[in-house]
């Protein structure tokens, strides 16, 4: 099988299958499972076993619900399914049977009804009959294959108990079907199925026979071993469909293939076949593709590619060269394979199952029964008899929606007694069910049957019409027998009072209905068969005149007098209580009696009717005002309180009902007046209408300019007009007063009109919001007292009686309200900028004081309408700019005397003190001008002192305005008087009442200190200046000595420093006594660069016997070797006035190494090796 099978397509056809399998139950079987088992078969010797069972028992019964637990069962049934198979050897095809028959034994003694399913097995092999055992050698083959194949024809035999074959259809037959691969693996010669040969014809015979004879097939593949070729896909599952007995349609690759519309799916097989071995089967790309008339769409390995049209993809599966797409709802049109890869389309097997949509009749059922119904229509018009029908896809939850291009056309047909007695249309309503056009007409009993055809075109155009599904069904109409109500009690045209009148209240007379249920005939029906339960609630009464309409009043059943009877009362369930005709409805409760049966007849059977006249005697009682009432009284205007009109009212009929009393006579116009009388006089005419809410009231107010008791008299005519008289004439008389009412009038008295409010205050040093004082009164008109809270709203705490609106530039405040102060007997409030939308600008602004009437006791005090008081105001807030002092906050120190020459020209030094005025709010200075309250007010906006340590006042000082460049300020001068050196303070104190109006100081209690120290000074004292000059003269005296002498100390001449040999460049020269530095020190001081070992020079003044004696221990030797200092010493006193300096010569290291004294008459001096030192005086 590795040879004829190298690619293990059998496997993959294996896991097809299974697939397929599931596709059956989830698409066109739900409910029903599937069971397999996987057996591998061989010969092997030396005992092994010839069989191995890779599956024993896997069952398949995926459901759409649980979709994903069915991909995961599915996909370990194909893992199980071996990619390899192991090599069994030889072919021993009984063993494979007798394994199979032990799984198909053991499934039937399960109890899960396996007992009652079809059997079958697949067999799948590629060589003859070749048993070890019976001497099947390659070479030297002695094995008796007819002996062979006999036992196991034997075994199979139709007839037997092994593989029993009782007809197709029957749970104990066994089908069997053999699919041969033809064996490659020798010659054509020997080829076990080849049918040439003797051998080869012989097991074509045998599996023909076996097969055929238990209702399968004999296939034989095309395969040999130089190709590449997947037939047995194909072959496998076509037994699978032969199986499940599904449609399978085949289609040409890259040619159109149509799919109707209405499918719920459509399972797209694509087989590569690979009949092309130079093509591999990897190579081969199939695209699946739809073309429209609705949108289209590509898919390619299980994904859309591209477009949204198709349907859905369900389910993919790739089981090895073959493709499975499950397409839900597939669209319908053309639909096309395109392949890449493959040879003119020869590699390719493609066919699809079709799952058609379902359907199911909802009504009428198998069992349904229909009543008769003989009448015109031939329908009862309550409860028509629809056929509805369900279309739906996978599910009954999946309900079918037409789609515009392939509308869906329906037609059903009954049949009574083999004749057609109804045609008409199904239409789709809005809950996707489909209902007949018209009801069932049953004019008859018996046994209806009704058809039902759903078509719907295949293409656009409607030219050609396919039919989507076909049903149909019975149901029985039975014979029904008539029957109609009548009416016992009341009497058609009978009075009946509604009502008598005892102790001046009305007391209802009941009225009771009876009816009975009679036949055609008039003989009254027992409720034992026309009833499907008990008789209570059978009938039911309505008592209905003119818009009055009572409840539904269920009738009791009395056995003894076969009759139904109610208890009716006016006012009770909505009974009527207007007097006049009365309608008595007696109907039928059709959900209580048996339709199958029985049947109301059409003129009665339902409905019985009776008119009955129900007079009403007349009563009531006044309701507005009675003998207790005190009416306020108002003698302004229309003589009546406009916002509290009081009116005469009346209810008539008290007693009887809580409904509507007055509508009782509306059948009977009424007339009904009312006469008021003061002091015995008529002092208003007034008439009533009904207000619909069981009261009669005047057109018109009560009119009282009058204190005191008034008198009414009412008076009610009822026009009858001919009819039965329901009620007499009526009349009633009372009384009711009216008490004396105060007047007062609103007078504002803060703030006052034209006057100037602050906006803001200062309070602390901080600025805040100044709040606007309101304050109104409530003032008798009579004696202009104020009227407290309690007078006039009968609340003493009352808080809503005033409200305050302030306006500016067209912006309002909101309502302000103001409190009773009970102390000031005066309605107050402060209104802070800011809060209640109070305005915050400066400017004009208008108080408006408002007075809401619902919360004035009227009964005591109403407004007058003779003062009209002040209720509105217009003033001036303008805002207080805060000011601060500033005063030079640096100390002051400084001498009691100064002047520009000392001492010589000094006078008393003064205090100037600057005083500046802030603006708080801006920081900004501020004219004093502007601030200070008039002209003469500026020197006195602060005071400002000059006092001791001891707190002692020294001096005052005044101030005068400045200017400068910001603006201008004040200044004062303190201190022209002596004052002794010693600590001091300047104090500066605002006066507050000095500043103009709209400004205030920040810290009006703040006083400014600021410190002075006045010192003493020698040099600017008048006492002492002589004396400082004289001592200065004579400092200057010395130095000019001091100067003279170093002057004249200094040295003088010129002094060299140089190479003689010209060795190095070493040359230094100086002039001496020409720097003036020298006044002050005679020591001159030359920088040596030019010589390494030198690194200066300092040269003083000297004596020509500094030179002769300084020189004594010192020896020098000239160019030759000579000693010349000893010389030196022999000629003293004449070189004793000789001009001489000395000389010190510093090394590099800063150490001495020459010091010595040097004349004109010795100017040379040698320092080192290669430099001497000479000096010319």
């Amino acid at each position: 099988m590795k040879l004829n099978d190298p690619d293990f397509f059998r496997t993959d056809a294996v896991r097809a299958a299974i697939g397929s399998l599931g596709d059956n139950t989830l698409y066109r079987c739900p409910g029903t499972f599937h069971r397999i088992a996987l057996v591998g078969f061989g010969d092997q010797s030396g005992g092994a076993e010839d069989t191995i069972v890779y599956i024993d028992s896997a069952t398949i019964e995926p459901k759409l619900d649980a979709f994903p637990e069915w991909l995961e069962t599915r996909e370990k049934i194909n893992n199980d399914v071996p990619t390899v198979n192991e090599s069994l050897g030889a072919t021993d095809f009984l063993s494979a049977f007798h394994t199979a028959q032990s799984i198909l034994t053991n499934w039937q003694t399960q109890n899960d009804n396996s007992s009652g399913r079809l059997r079958g097995v697949v067999l799948i092999a590629d060589g003859g009959p070749c048993v070890y055992d019976l001497g099947c050698l390659v070479g030297n083959n002695t094995m008796n294959v007819n002996a062979y194949l006999n036992d196991m024809e034997a075994y199979l035999d139709p007839n037997g108990v092994n593989y029993p074959w009782r007809g197709v259809g029957n749970v104990e037959s066994v089908h069997i079907w053999f699919v041969g691969f033809n064996d490659t693996t020798v010659s054509g010669g020997y080829n076990y199925l080849n049918p040439e040969i003797e051998s080869g014809r012989r097991l074509r015979d045998f599996w023909t026979r076996i097969t055929e004879g238990h209702g399968g097939s004999f296939i034989v593949l095309d395969s040999s071993s130089d190709q590449i070729e997947n037939y047995i896909g194909g072959a496998i599952l076509s037994i699978v469909d032969t199986i499940t007995d599904s449609i399978v349609i085949d289609t040409i690759c890259e040619e159109p293939f149509f799919i109707p519309p209405y499918y719920d799916q459509a399972v797209m097989r694509i087989l590569k076949i690979g009949s092309n071995p130079s093509v591999p089967l990897s190579e081969v790309e199939i695209d699946l593709i739809y073309d429209g008339p609705l949108p289209a769409a590509r898919f390619e390995k299980g994904n859309r590619t591209d477009g949204e049209g198709g349907g859905t993809i369900a389910d993919y599966r790739s089981d090895g060269p073959n493709e499975v797409y499950v397409i839900q709802s597939p669209s319908p049109g053309q639909w096309q394979i395109e392949v890449q890869g493959a040879d003119e389309c020869r590699d390719l097997q493609v066919s699809y199952l079709p799952f058609p949509i379902k359907g199911q009749a909802l009504t009428p059922q198998e069992s349904s029964i229909i009543p008769q119904y003989d009448e015109e229509s031939y329908y009862d018009p309550d409860e028509p008899a629809y056929l509805r029908y369900q279309l739906f896809g996978r599910t009954e939850d999946n309900p079918i929606s037409p789609l515009p291009e392939y509308p869906i056309y329906a037609e059903a047909t009954v049949m009574h007694d083999g004749k057609i007695v109804q045609q008409f249309e199904l239409k789709q309503d809005n809950d996707k069910i489909w209902q007949g056009t018209e009801p069932f007409q049953v004019r008859a009993s018996g046994r209806y049957d009704w058809t039902v055809e759903f078509t719907a075109p295949i293409l656009p155009d409607g030219e050609e019409i396919k039919k989507l599904l076909d049903d149909k069904g019975t149901f029985t109409v039975s014979k029904v027998q008539r029957f109609q109500i009548a009416l016992q009690d009341p009497n058609t045209g009978g009075e009946y009072p509604l009502n008598t009148i005892t102790n001046a209240a009305m007391e209802a007379i009941p009225l009771t209905i009876v009816a009975r249920i009679v036949d055609q005939n008039g003989t009254p029906l027992s409720p034992v068969r026309l009833l499907t339960g008990e008789g209570d609630g059978a009938l039911y009464a309505v008592v209905s005149s003119g818009t009055e309409t009572s409840k539904r009043l269920p009738m009791q059943y009395d056995s003894v007098n076969n009759q139904w009877q109610v208890k009716t009362i006016a006012g009770q369930n909505g009974v009527p209580v207007r007097a006049g005709v009365h309608q008595i409805e007696v109907s039928l409760n059709e959900a209580t009696y048996n339709r199958e049966e029985f049947r109301p007849a059409s003129n009665g059977g339902k409905v019985a009717v009776a008119e009955v006249t129900r007079p009403l005697v007349l009563g009531g009682s006044v309701a507005m005002p009675d003998s207790s009432t005190a009416i306020p009284q108002y003698e302004e205007g229309s003589l009546y309180d406009p916002q509290a009109p009081v009116y005469f009212e009346y209810e008539f009929f008290q007693g009887l009902t809580d409904s509507n009393s007055d509508d009782l006579l509306s059948t009977y116009p009424m007339t009904v007046t009312v006469d008021l009388l003061y002091d015995d006089a008529i002092h208003q005419k007034l008439t009533l209408s009904s207000q619909g809410d069981g009261r009669w009231r005047s057109t018109e107010p009560i009119k009282v300019p009058y204190a005191g008791a008034y008198e009414w008299l009412l008076k009610a005519t009822v026009d009858t007009s001919g009819k039965s008289e329901p009620a007499q004439q009526y009349e009633d008389a009372g009384t009711f007063d009216v008490s004396k009412v105060g007047r007062f009038y609103v007078e504002l008295m803060e703030p006052q009109a034209d006057q100037s409010y602050a906006l803001n205050e200062i309070v602390g040093g901080r600025q805040s919001m100044a709040a606007l004082p309101i304050l109104v009164r409530i003032l008798d008109e009579e004696t202009d007292q104020a009227l407290s809270a309690d007078e006039v709203t009968d609340d003493e705490t009352n808080n809503a009686l005033l409200t305050a609106q302030i306006s500016s530039a067209g912006a309002n405040s909101a309502p302000i309200a103001l409190t009773y102060d009970v102390n000031r007997q005066a309605w107050l409030a402060e209104a802070v900028a800011g809060t209640f939308e109070v305005p915050d600008t400066p400017g004009l602004q208008t108080i408006d004081i408002t007075l809401d009437e619902s919360v004035i006791d009227t009964t005591q005090y109403r407004p007058s309408f003779r003062k009209p008081g002040i209720t509105s105001a217009k003033f001036e807030r303008f805002i207080v700019t805060p000011l601060e002092i500033q005063v030079e906050p640096v100390e002051y120190k400084g001498p009691t005397f100064t002047g520009t020459l000392g001492c010589i020209n000094a006078e008393p030094v003064p205090i100037n003190v600057k005083l500046t005025l802030i603006n708080g709010t801006s920081g900004i200075p501020v004219d004093p001008s502007r601030v200070a309250d008039g002209e003469d007010a500026v020197a006195s906006l602060a005071s400002v002192s000059l006092v001791d340590r001891n707190g002692a006042v020294v001096e005052t000082g005044t101030w005068e305005r400045a200017d400068s460049a910001s603006g201008g300020y004040l200044k004062a001068t303190l201190g022209i008087s002596h004052t002794v050196p010693g600590q001091y303070s300047i104090l500066v104190e605002p006066i507050a009442k000095n500043l103009a109006v709209g400004y205030q100081y920040l810290a009006p209690d703040k006083i400014t200190e600021v410190a002075v120290t006045r010192t003493s000074s020698l040099l600017y004292n008048p006492g002492t200046c002589t004396t400082a000059r004289n001592i200065g003269l004579g400092l200057l005296l010395l130095l000019l000595i001091w100067m003279g002498i170093s002057w004249f100390r200094r040295p003088l001449g010129e002094i060299e420093l140089v190479n003689p040999d010209d060795q190095y460049d070493v040359h230094t020269t100086e002039r001496l006594g020409k720097s003036l530095g020298l006044l002050f020190r005679p020591k001159q001081t030359i920088t040596v660069e030019s010589d390494p070992d030198i690194s200066k020079i300092e040269v003083t003044r000297a004596s020509a016997d500094d030179a002769t004696y300084g020189t004594t221990d010192d020896i020098f030797h000239d160019m030759d070797g000579e000693e010349f200092g000893a010389k030196a010493m022999k000629d003293t006193q004449a070189r004793k006035n000789k001009r001489a300096i000395r000389v010190r010569v510093f090394d590099m290291e800063g150490g001495v190494m020459n010091d010595t004294t040097m004349t004109a008459d010795e100017p040379t001096i040698p320092l080192t090796s290669y430099s001497e030192l000479r000096y010319q005086g």
